[in-house]
């Protein structure tokens, strides 16, 4: 079944492209790594060795309990809790290996295969989720391609036509993080694409955002997390996410007053930082051998 699940993403590069942008950024480290895992390796790891990493990780240490919903019940929903984890195994656990990250230049990965559609993300190396301009990239993200009047949906899509899906991918790690533009385009414009996704890089490096700009993000921002906050699963993932990961847990009030803070030179300022070719990166899928071409369109 996993090998299945396997063969499903790499025959369908809208999904496969995440994973070799991953492995363009990250190389031969878990970070870099297939998810789900290689198709030999899956075949050989027998069932103890399932067994072994379910005992040494799913301990106490390394568990945490959300409870979203009706409150009226909590201390109800808190025995029953304890009772189900009360045997639930002690001891230390393995934590993952800190991210390595080595680039000078920008980085080209063009994986060949005979498709009508051209996917592809270009993009940048950014900040992790305890930087301090960490919120600034989330509103970078958004002007850039996270809704439908956005920057890279109207210049890529509406105005010419390059492409059916285009968006700004925005992610933040413990000790890593990007910024990138995540796109299926037409094979034969192809180039094009690239450097009209260029463009919009460098105006948003060299020209301040108009506040009119902003404040639409920012709304944008506010209205889709309250949205998203609408079911009581996405409150548990809101919540247990950031006490995972940060251990700090920010209501959305207060997520939405650090969004707010930002200004047009902060986002200048944290453009002018990420956006360099040593963290500049491509990946692609399409029907392409040659890297000169697009080797030649990386340039700010």
């Amino acid at each position: 079944m996993i090998v299945e699940e396997i063969n499903m993403y790499l025959d369908t590069p809208m999904m496969f492209i995440g994973e070799l942008w991953n492995q363009l950024l990250y190389g031969n480290q878990p970070a870099g790594w297939m998810i789900a895992g290689e198709k030999e390796v899956i075949r050989k790891v027998k069932r103890l060795q399932f067994i072994k990493y379910l005992e040494s990780q799913y301990v106490a240490k390394n568990s945490i309990v959300i409870i979203a919903g009706n409150t009226g019940i909590l201390g109800e929903a808190k025995t029953k809790i304890k009772d189900c984890f009360k045997n639930i195994r002690g001891g230390n656990f393995k934590n993952k290996l800190k991210v390595v990250e080595k680039q000078k230049e920008p980085g080209l990965l063009v994986n060949f295969k005979e498709t009508d559609q051209t996917h592809l993300i270009l993009g940048f190396r950014a900040y992790d989720t305890f930087h301090k301009d960490r919120y600034a990239v989330t509103l970078l993200g958004m002007i850039l391609g996270g809704y439908m009047s956005s920057r890279l949906w109207t210049e890529v899509r509406e105005r010419r036509g390059l492409s059916y899906y285009v968006r700004a991918l925005v992610e933040r790690q413990t000790d890593t993080g990007f910024l990138a533009a995540n796109a299926g385009v037409d094979n034969k414009r192809v180039f094009e694409a690239v450097e009209v996704i260029m463009s919009e890089f460098k105006k948003i490096k060299e020209q301040k955002i108009p506040e009119e700009e902003i404040q639409k993000a920012k709304d944008h921002i506010k209205g889709a997390t309250l949205l998203s906050l609408e079911s009581s699963d996405e409150v548990a993932s809101y919540l247990g996410g950031q006490e995972v990961l940060k251990k700090e847990i920010l209501t959305p009030e207060q997520f939405f007053s650090k969004i707010n803070k930002i200004k047009a030179h902060d986002l200048q300022r944290v453009a002018r930082d990420i956006f360099k070719p040593k963290n500049l990166n491509l990946a692609l899928i399409g029907p392409f051998r040659e890297k000169e071409k697009f080797e030649k369109l990386l340039k700010l």
